[in-house]
């Protein structure tokens, strides 16, 4: 769970969905991405307290992006061998990581497995389709089939095709690692479950990023250059 500034209810929340699962063979790991709001900084000192908790610090580097930078340090200090990826102002359904977990366990050819999100705002839930690979992001020109909060994989991925991506450029750098992953020709699913509140507020750095021109360029020349096609401005999500 990368954190920067996040509003301390929001936080909280997101902590507590994390640590009252079902399932409870984890380890909670929060990476500060320098943060400088003090109501932020207390309320994770509050939640150090906790046994499954640990709280680490990753200093922002010009040139770089901080969110990459936060989950890579994450991952490299992860001791399980899946790992569920968290934001610090979603809410996860107390299930949530024991239906990846079982999943994942039945199923060990499968290196990353996405569920459905309630947009908190929206009112309304994703379709997302069950089997993700190269042939489907061909055909749909989708930049948007995995809920970057829900995924969970396993750690082996990351010897595989490296970490995040933490060049400037702007695109999501979820995006960037699931077509590495897809390249490689490793296995993507999403459970037809939804397991997460996804918190559309306005401020998601996803929805920023979208905003800007660069953004959509970027995009079309790293699909193009990756799955051999790229993507118009009104499809890009």
């Amino acid at each position: 769970m990368p954190v920067f500034n996040t509003r301390p209810d929001w936080l909280e929340q997101s902590i507590n969905s994390c640590l009252n699962q079902t399932f409870q063979n984890f380890e909670l790991i929060i990476v500060d991405n320098e943060s400088q709001s003090e109501p932020t900084l207390k309320k994770l000192e509050e939640f150090q307290r906790e046994e499954k908790v640990r709280l680490l610090k990753c200093l922002k580097q010009s040139g770089k992006r901080g969110v990459s930078m936060a989950i890579n340090a994450g991952i490299e200090n992860s001791k399980y061998d899946l790992i569920a990826r968290m934001d610090s102002d979603d809410w996860m359904y107390p299930a949530r990581l024991a239906v990846q977990y079982e999943y994942l366990c039945a199923n060990p050819d499968i290196s990353i497995l996405g569920a459905q999100v309630h947009i908190l705002q929206q009112r309304q839930v994703t379709n997302h389709p069950e089997v993700i690979d190269v042939n489907y992001v061909r055909q749909t020109r989708s930049s948007w089939f995995l809920n970057h909060p829900t995924v969970m994989f396993r750690k082996s991925t990351f010897s595989i095709v490296g970490k995040y991506a933490e060049s400037p450029e702007i695109f999501p750098e979820d995006l960037e690692l699931w077509t590495r992953c897809l390249v490689k020709g490793l296995k993507i699913r999403n459970l037809k479950e939804c397991l997460l509140n996804y918190n559309f507020h306005g401020e998601n750095t996803s929805i920023i990023d979208a905003s800007r021109l660069e953004w959509v360029k970027n995009l079309n020349i790293y699909m193009g250059r990756v799955l051999g096609g790229g993507l118009n401005a009104n499809e890009a999500s």
